[in-house]
């Protein structure tokens, strides 16, 4: 408003108890006098809010870190619009912030330009190390809207961040306009659509994914569809995602030192070049990784009906969605599995992992000692060579 000065904070990090919006109808913030308004949100919650946790509109450099979004009617943070003001630079960057269960995205940021400028505008997001967990839409979506104003641009980087189990893709990208993204070191696991999905205009462009994971998805791994703008996908793994690995139905894909581990259908109208597929199931190749991944059509209590067929016994470990909750396979008939307990599971599970008897479900996706990834990468620039999989990649490790 009028009144409000250029920055606004709230840290809960310096009282005993965090500021904490509950049942409530969270926080509205409306910009509208031009500039740019500062806003830091640090180690704050928001649970059960009726509409959206956080509200904005406007011009913003809006920090979160260390925050949490459960339960909210709508989203937990929507950014309805973010606009950057002709010559100005805006911003939302996100840490270490949880997003659960709320009524749509977890997440939700619109990059608008303002009617008209000389100059243009800059936008720059950032989501590091945030979860995205059970939502009923995307767990987040940055959707670019400034198509109509070619001056106007943006960057884009998720980097850290796990997606598992929204009701439709873990992570959407809506990229209508010019901009640079970044997708590294993710990791999106059970979600009832897609892993990543890309979507655009006719506007070109890249969307470089790098060490990340897509596992159990119940569409592809990552998909592409309409628009213009190419996916490059390096070092990363994808494993059991029920409609496939990656599919460019638009503009074809490419996809290098990567895996495909237990992957039907791993590259459809996509570039595969220096990648494995291991169709058959070799938990050997990484230092611990499911024997068997099985998509889940349907739940009676405890009692799992799997499409497939088992081929482990009760005393198996096992893990829904990439959860990292051990549970036990107390009985294996036929396609139906009973675990022990699935108490804090709701609905359906999209997959069901299983573990060789004696590990745990932690999956390190590193490579063994004797792993067909060792030096199977695309060569470095000086000629070394480097092994495929996420923990090749020049800035990888561990995704998610």
């Amino acid at each position: 408003s009028d009144c409000w000065p250029r920055s606004l904070s709230w840290h809960g990090a310096r009282q005993r108890q965090s500021p904490a919006f509950r049942e409530a109808r969270g926080v509205r913030l409306r910009q509208t006098t031009g500039g740019v308004i500062e806003v830091d949100v640090t180690a704050c919650t928001f649970v059960g809010c009726g509409l959206e946790g956080i509200s904005t509109q406007g011009a913003f450099e809006l920090e979160v870190d260390g925050s949490t979004f459960v339960g909210c009617g709508q989203e937990g943070l929507d950014l309805e619009d973010l606009i950057a003001p002709d010559g100005a630079k805006v911003s939302l960057r996100v840490r270490q912030s949880v997003f659960a269960g709320c009524g749509e995205e977890g997440l939700d940021c619109d990059l608008v330009a303002p009617a008209s400028g000389a100059t243009g505008g800059v936008f720059e997001v950032e989501l590091v190390e945030c979860d995205f967990v059970a939502n009923a839409l995307s767990g987040a979506l940055v959707d670019i809207d400034y198509e109509q104003a070619p001056l106007w641009s943006s960057t884009i980087r998720l980097a850290g961040c796990v997606a598992r189990r929204n009701g439709t893709a873990g992570l959407s990208l809506d990229l209508d306009a010019r901009t640079d993204v970044l997708v590294q070191r993710v990791a999106c696991l059970g979600n009832a659509t897609d892993g990543l999905l890309v979507t655009s205009e006719s506007f070109d462009g890249v969307v470089h994914v790098d060490a990340s994971l897509f596992l159990g998805n119940a569409g592809r791994g990552v998909r592409s569809s309409l628009g213009n703008v190419a996916v490059l996908v390096a070092n990363s793994v994808f494993a059991g995602n029920h409609g496939g690995g990656v599919l460019a139905s638009a503009v074809e894909a490419s996809v290098v030192s990567s895996v495909a581990y237990q992957q039907p259908n791993p590259y459809q109208k996509a570039l595969e070049h220096v990648s494995l597929a291991i169709q058959e199931g070799d938990p050997a190749a990484f230092m611990n990784a499911p024997e068997q991944l099985l998509p889940v059509a349907a739940r009676d209590g405890d009692a799992l009906t799997v499409a497939g067929t088992p081929t482990f016994g009760a005393g198996t470990p096992c893990e829904l969605d990439g959860d990292d909750f051990e549970r036990t396979a107390v009985a294996v008939v036929g396609d139906l599995v009973t675990l022990d307990e699935l108490t804090g599971v709701d609905g359906v599970p999209a997959t069901l992992a299983a573990f060789e008897v004696g590990a745990d479900v932690l999956e390190d996706w590193s490579p063994s000692a004797a792993s067909v990834l060792l030096d199977a990468g695309l060569p470095a620039p000086s000629g070394a060579p480097t092994d495929a999989g996420p923990f090749g990649a020049p800035f990888g490790g561990a995704p998610g």
